[in-house]
């Protein structure tokens, strides 16, 4: 979006350019004890969002039909273990024993209950800050997920075509700047990751059957038209402009400065295909000033994962695999509580459930945040919620052609066309 505010780095992690997130720089909203009011829910609760107080007189019921009790040793161990799940589990199939009463069991839940961190997404700023948390020797945290799947815009399905199951890349596929970026590391790391280099070469096609330009006449196109045309005049105007404006009307202005047909389209291709493709958004919708603020990522050639981007995230994230749930929709943070305490709730299958955390770190995309999907008490501060709204989020539809080695009529070596 363009206007006059600045960019205003959240501290809510998002992992929307997926390819460009670095592992170990995660800077995340982070809601402490000292933020807390008491949420107007029985607190009694243990993680699966179950009333202790309707637990404990449901299990005494079954007890008197004769179902089995935990021992005082075994209750010892899994409350210190503080696997509050799985002791909540035994009192739900089992019983709660004699020698514990209401009162030490919802004291024992309490206890156990509390996770250091709840991170809310595991797409790639996620799982980084999974990780970052475990190198630090932090290991009582769980990671919930909206979706079925782990890896956020990295999603890799596959296609079978002529007897192969063919990997395609649903959101993410580049890894830009190559061995330069971050994420290579993470490749080398993670290990049986294969990658194929871009030579990003191009094959543009005059219309009315006007035949394909030649090398040379794309390039020349391209330096006098596009690098040392559009760039530089949108790079004046950048300078010379006391309000800031859509960089549509740049174009508009330089396009009246051609003199040929040829060459307003080829500077309509150049626009298209290096600014509005790369960063998915109109340029009616892009920042005069602010639109090109982005550092690339070294000088490497650019690198393609033949086998998807999933095989990654999912390679990278098998350390906290187990502390990851997916289909758990988060839709009420509450750091307002008196407890000293942030309580998550979340839903899955149709069920309600409550989290009781010292600290939560919010890695969900700018969408879900525009959204208002997640409801935080009390709400966000108002400059990122300023910075939410006006920040944009570009969209792009990709189109998948299956293609007959004989029925390809461009020469191989071509990437774009």
């Amino acid at each position: 979006m363009f206007g006059s505010l600045k960019p205003t780095r959240l501290y809510l992690l998002c992992s929307f350019v997926a390819s460009l997130v670095l592992p170990n720089a995660t800077s995340a909203s982070i809601f402490t004890s000292s933020e807390v009011e008491k949420e107007d829910h029985n607190d009694n609760l243990y993680s699966g969002g179950v009333s202790i107080k309707k637990l404990v007189k449901e299990l005494k019921r079954k007890k008197s039909r004769g179902s089995k009790t935990m021992s005082a040793s075994e209750q010892k161990i899994y409350s210190d273990r503080g696997d509050i799940q799985v002791l909540a589990d035994f009192y739900r199939n089992n019983d709660v024993p004699d020698s514990m009463d209401k009162n030490q069991t919802a004291s024992a839940t309490s206890r156990a209950g509390v996770y250091d961190v709840v991170i809310i997404g595991a797409g790639w700023a996620g799982i980084s800050a999974a990780m970052t948390l475990l190198s630090k020797g932090i290991t009582n945290f769980k990671i919930l997920e909206a979706s079925d799947y782990i890896g956020g815009r990295s999603r890799t399905v596959y296609e079978s075509f002529n007897g192969e199951e063919i990997p395609i890349d649903l959101g993410s596929m580049w890894l830009h700047g190559g061995v330069d970026n971050p994420l290579y590391d993470i490749v080398t790391q993670v290990g049986g990751i294969p990658t194929r280099e871009s030579t990003f070469s191009e094959r543009v096609y005059k219309k009315n059957n006007g035949g394909a330009l030649t090398n040379q006449q794309l390039t020349s196109h391209y330096y006098q038209l596009y690098e040392n045309g559009f760039m530089d005049y949108q790079a004046r105007r950048q300078e010379s402009t006391n309000n800031d404006e859509a960089l549509q009307i740049s174009k508009n202005k330089y396009l009246n400065t051609l003199s040929s047909t040829e060459k307003k389209d080829m500077t309509k291709y150049f626009t298209t295909a290096y600014i509005e493709l790369e960063y998915s958004g109109l340029l009616t919708e892009m920042s005069l000033w602010w639109w090109d603020m982005d550092e690339y990522i070294g000088s490497a050639d650019d690198l393609f994962l033949p086998e998807g981007y999933s095989p990654l995230i999912e390679g990278y994230a098998a350390p906290v695999l187990n502390k990851i749930e997916t289909g758990a929709e988060v839709t009420k943070v509450n750091y307002k509580t008196s407890n000293q305490n942030v309580k998550v709730i979340y839903t899955k299958d149709g069920s309600r459930s409550v989290l009781n955390t010292k600290k939560v770190i919010v890695t969900v995309s700018l969408g879900v945040l525009k959204a208002d999907t997640i409801q935080f008490l009390p709400k966000l501060p108002k400059n990122r919620r300023n910075s939410i709204a006006k920040l944009g989020m570009g969209e792009m539809n990709k189109i998948f052609l299956f293609w007959n080695p004989n029925d390809v009529f461009w020469p191989s070596n071509i990437e774009i066309f």
